[in-house]
């Protein structure tokens, strides 16, 4: 269990495949929403809408002919073709990690032009596999793999329009199945759905740490007494360490604690006073 855990090619045809049961723009939309520059900025640069899904493939595969007449075959992990546009997917196992290539994108552009040929605009989705994912590695990646794919199609006529390349990690992946989940009207058969998907991203070990505001904490427990609240209840956006102060010491734990953001003066005061009702 533990080497299926640690495969990329089970986690993505367990998200992708299940999510292909839901209605078409669907993951699509999922997606798009998971992109960097839509977290980023708010604005995703994938179009809205892209029609219906004409074609879904897990690692196809094409060949790729080099200006040295040499074949070679290349094999993205999926391949989605809509109405409006072609979708290709390099799904990589971690988040976190450097673990796409420009060269290896490349490649699955050019086999894509060679083998399809130019027609419908092509977005090809990094996913996982990202040391940092920010808009600025994004636009890095973009340029790395435009250098690639300019030197593999030097033989090829001008492609239009250019691909455009999108990062999307795996948490933002499963932060958008969850949202769809918290906003959207759904049918049961629609949230079976989701909730399988979230809970192949548990069985991969993917979590969504939000960090917890303190103040935000604070504002939950604010009108309860501390020896009536439920702690188990309250609605905590991500573990919080519960370290307690060592006996005789005025240091709280929430003082030490390394991975919690700092507070506003609100917050603390009242943490210390409720902390002092505690005692």
């Amino acid at each position: 269990l533990d080497d299926y855990r640690d495969r990329e090619d089970p986690l993505t045809f367990f998200v992708f495949g299940t999510l292909l049961y839901l209605p078409t723009d669907w993951l699509w939309r999922i997606l798009r929403s998971a992109s960097v520059e839509e977290s980023a900025a708010g604005v995703s640069t994938l179009p809205d809408a892209i029609g219906a899904l004409e074609d879904a493939q897990f690692w196809p595969s094409w060949w790729l002919t080099s200006t040295s007449g040499l074949r070679r075959r290349v094999e993205p992990d999926v391949f989605l073709s809509y109405d409006a546009c072609d979708v290709i997917v390099e799904a990589k196992r971690h988040d976190g990690q450097q673990m796409q290539y420009p060269a290896q994108l490349a490649r699955e552009l050019a086999a894509y032009f060679q083998t399809r040929g130019v027609g419908k605009p092509v977005y090809l989705l990094a996913v996982g596999g990202m040391h940092g994912a920010d808009p600025q590695a994004t636009q890095l990646l973009r340029q790395a793999v435009s250098d690639e794919l300019a030197a593999l199609l030097s033989s090829t006529p001008v492609f239009a329009p250019s691909p455009r390349i999108e990062v999307v990690p795996w948490v933002r992946v499963l932060r958008a199945v969850r949202a769809m989940l918290d906003t959207e009207a759904l049918s049961r058969e629609h949230r079976a759905i989701l909730d399988d998907v979230a809970a192949v991203f548990r069985l991969h070990g993917i979590v969504d740490s939000q960090p917890t505001w303190l103040f935000d904490l604070a504002k939950s427990i604010s009108d309860h007494r501390l020896g009536a609240v439920d702690w188990a209840r309250l609605p905590w956006r991500a573990a919080v360490p519960a370290r307690p102060a060592r006996k005789g010491s005025s240091e709280h734990w929430w003082r030490k604690a390394a991975d919690l953001r700092p507070i506003d003066e609100r917050a603390q005061r009242l943490f210390e006073r409720l902390a002092g009702e505690r005692r």
